[in-house]
């Protein structure tokens, strides 16, 4: 039963006005997805699926989509970067979308198998009725959004009429959601996910510091100078990139925050709050995050697909301590970063793993909350740090993880 056309105005005016006082605040996209696609099966529009297509800013994925089918929760699915070139979207119905930046709707009863990659699969589901509309959001950047139906013969006038009359207010709910996701993500990328929380929340004053007790990742690779003045630039990236791929998953799987790319160096904590109860527990993720590291870096290297063929080496340093969480810098230009002591301290012990031809080095502190066996290593005056401090090497390093 479809909506009267006297009708169709207050139906496109109710779920308009719905979507304008709800679609902006909700916890996520998925959630207004799921309840507009409910909404208007309500309003007696036969929605089979709806699934918004929308184009990301971000380093890994160019898009996201999420599919809500009836009597089902929304879903999501991450496409990477090649999916712009592969055969599918090609052949894709979006394409013809992104690039005309006009409405497609197509009867699958008149539409050819050849037509489009996806036909074949609409029809086996039993979809009768496909509608992609262009979404262009507030930069100009052309996303899409899809409705299918299996009702026998497709929509009526009055269906598309409402399909087509909710389709601005449902933009400005997508593009606020595409801003926010994008901001956050981009916040995450750069600055890493706790600072990014924190800066989104407000936390932007300069000089907005608080303490904390953390225990601390450094990890800085071997030979950097010299493989820096051997390879030629785009190799030298993908050497980082590389190098990077090993330290920051396995610090990200272990609830660490990476702060820093210094260089050939990393900088990650693990603060004790929420996620981490005790120094302990800090200092056990810490270790596991340094160990995952390690093993990913001789998994690598026994691959052996290096520039130039040769193994790559790393220095790792854990320490635990208390450091300055905040924002520094300038008034036009600032950082959102951790400083102090224990900061320098890893650092500095950090360069020690070249000296004494090891990969991992933990401090005493560290080790009194770690239950690992370690061979003490000696003490050394370290620059910047008053006394000398003690440094150690655990022990039977893979411990149960079989070797690579």
């Amino acid at each position: 039963m479809s909506p009267r056309l006297e009708d169709t105005t207050t139906v496109i005016n109710h779920l308009s006005r719905w979507l304008v006082e709800h679609g902006p605040g909700a916890p996520h996209l998925g959630m207004v997805i799921e309840q507009l696609g409910e909404k208007l099966n309500e309003e007696n529009v036969p929605l089979a699926r709806m699934t918004t297509h929308l184009r990301a800013l971000h380093s890994e994925r160019v898009g996201v989509t999420r599919t809500w089918s009836r009597g089902e929760p929304a879903r999501e699915i991450f496409f990477d970067h090649s999916v712009r070139t592969e055969g599918f979207y090609r052949a894709s119905p979006l394409r013809v979308v992104h690039e005309s930046r006009e409405p497609l709707s197509l009867r699958l009863e008149e539409t050819p198998d050849s037509a489009f990659g996806v036909i074949p699969d609409l029809r086996a589901e039993g979809i009768t009725h496909y509608l992609v509309l262009p979404v262009v959001d507030s930069r100009g950047i052309v996303h899409a959004l899809s409705y299918a139906t299996k009702e026998p013969g497709g929509w009526e006038v009055e269906h598309l009429g409402i399909l087509n009359g909710i389709h601005p207010a449902l933009v400005n709910v997508l593009d606020i959601h595409s801003l926010k996701r994008t901001l956050r993500e981009v916040l995450g990328i750069y600055v890493g996910r706790g600072p990014g929380e924190r800066i989104l929340q407000g936390e932007i004053r300069r000089g907005q510091v608080e303490k904390i007790e953390a225990a601390i990742l450094f990890c800085d690779l071997r030979n950097f100078t010299s493989l820096s003045s051997t390879l030629e630039a785009t190799q030298l990236v993908n050497l980082l990139n590389r190098y990077f791929d090993c330290v920051v998953p396995a610090v990200q799987a272990h609830g660490g925050e990476v702060l820093k790319f210094i260089g050939d160096a990393v900088l990650a904590i693990f603060p004790r709050g929420q996620d981490y109860g005790e120094n302990r527990e800090c200092c056990e993720a810490a270790f596991l995050a340094a160990r995952g590291a390690l093993y990913a870096l001789a998994k690598l290297n026994r691959a052996n697909h290096q520039p130039g063929g040769r193994p790559l080496r790393f220095g790792v340093s854990l320490h635990v301590g208390e450091a300055a969480y905040g924002n520094v810098g300038s008034t036009e230009r600032q950082d959102f970063t951790t400083i102090g002591r224990d900061i320098n301290l890893a650092s500095r012990v950090a360069k020690l793993c070249a000296l004494l031809n090891q990969p991992l080095l933990v401090t005493r502190e560290f080790l009194d909350e770690l239950d690992w066996p370690a061979q003490a290593l000696g003490e050394y005056s370290l620059k910047g740090i008053e006394g000398e401090q003690g440094v150690f090497a655990p022990e039977d390093l893979f411990g149960d993880i079989p070797p690579p």
